[in-house]
């Protein structure tokens, strides 16, 4: 046992060297450029670096090893692999003066892996057109940027991998410019499903070309690492942005279970606009409240001189598959104690009751009945690291309590 264990600790070890060394090795695509601030200001497609997930948000953008569904497209294409069901979140951030921020993603996890679409979109006011001459055209013109991802995730022998193919496109006035690129991510959590490891490569594709003046895009390097407990989550991210030094992040989100309600506080720090602004620009602040499927999540970012920004976000997850016009083919399932033939559909429909139950019973401190109901999750899906975890947690409330009596 200790023999294979070691094996597959090796193997784990050799795929994460060779992700740091593609993740180092991607570097290269940005030739001259050192992760320096002198270098701000020379990339195009500035939209690119806005965090556009609302719990990302509200966690200091430290999002890199979290699960954050549909929204993992922006932070961590692997972290979709973490998605059960259809998932379709839509956000409206608003901006600066009159410029407002919107993205909708929409994810479905397949038998073949996960696949995903996104439209991200920056937008502002009409402005007013003027002649070389500083005298009024009597007319105006409205900027925009456009990004248009197709995400595809897929866990390949044990490792959670994620892939954005990004279609970029920028408009000011009659003149245009447009881009292609790639994003890439790793995830990997450990036994229990507690801890997680998360790196990311943002941005590699070809140049923004307006006219005869090109800039390359933001390349960015991300890493971050996360704990999940049973109400509480910590998160940790480092960024490598190629135009800026590089940034720190934390996060911190705290849930309150109450049946099919949830409610979340979320806190966060980021060290990158304290370069340029104050030491109160770096805190963001958030929550978000969900019933049954639905969740609803809002956050709030200051930046100094510059202003506050909100952003709010709606977010669906759909209870079952979208096709209903063909037989579901069915298979032999154990239920407390009974073999029973069941479509997926109600294997899943199932697996989130006991879950559910689980969940109200260890925050009501009924730890050998929530495990019970977790290990009923676990013979309907062995791999299910939800239900791994929150027993590991249990266990340990169990042990506490043994201890203090």
């Amino acid at each position: 046992m200790k023999k294979h264990r070691n094996s597959l600790m090796q193997k784990h070890a050799g795929i994460s060297g060779i992700v740091l060394l593609l993740v180092i090795s991607l570097n290269a695509l940005a030739p001259g450029m050192m992760f320096t601030k002198d270098e701000a200001g020379t990339t195009g497609a500035a939209f690119l670096k806005l965090t556009k997930g609302v719990r990302m948000v509200g966690m200091g953008e430290a999002c890199c090893a979290v699960n954050c569904g549909a929204d993992s497209v922006y932070s961590n294409p692997a972290g979709l692999n973490y998605l059960e069901r259809i998932n379709v979140s839509a956000m409206h951030s608003i901006w600066f003066e009159d410029i407002f921020f919107d993205f909708v993603t929409a994810a479905v996890p397949t038998s073949a892996g996960v696949f995903s679409m996104a439209v991200n979109y920056l937008g502002m006011d009409e402005i007013d057109m003027y002649y070389n001459t500083g005298v009024a055209a009597m007319d105006t013109y409205k900027p925009y940027d456009l990004a248009v991802y197709t995400s595809y995730a897929n866990i390949i022998k044990g490792q959670a991998l994620g892939i954005n193919l990004k279609f970029i496109r920028s408009v000011i006035e009659d003149e245009s410019a447009s881009a292609v690129a790639m994003d890439a991510g790793y995830m990997r959590k450990s036994a229990g499903g507690r801890y997680s490891f998360g790196a990311a490569v943002q941005n590699m594709g070809t140049k923004m070309k307006f006219k005869y003046e090109e800039d390359p895009l933001p390349f960015n390097i991300k890493t971050g690492i996360s704990a999940d407990f049973s109400r509480l989550t910590l998160a940790g991210d480092l960024n490598f942005p190629v135009d800026n030094i590089p940034s720190a992040h934390a996060g911190i989100e705290y849930r309150l279970y109450m049946g099919k309600i949830v409610l979340a506080a979320r806190s966060g720090y980021r060290t990158n606009p304290i370069n340029d602004l104050d030491a109160l620009a770096g805190l963001s602040a958030g929550g978000g409240i969900g019933y049954s499927d639905l969740r609803v999540d809002y956050s709030w970012v200051p930046y100094g001189d510059l202003g506050q920004t909100h952003r709010i976000s709606l977010a669906y997850m759909f209870p079952s598959r979208i096709r209903e016009d063909q037989e579901e083919p069915r298979k032999k399932v154990e239920i407390e104690g009974k073999k029973e033939m069941l479509t997926e559909d109600e294997i899943l429909v199932t697996k989130r009751r006991y879950f559910i139950k689980g969940q109200q019973l260890l925050d009501e401190g009924r730890y050998e009945e929530s495990i019970i109901e977790f290990r009923k999750v676990l013979t309907l899906d062995p791999g299910h690291f939800e239900s791994l975890k929150y027993i590991e947690i249990a266990e340990d409330e169990m042990k506490k309590a043994d201890k203090s009596r």
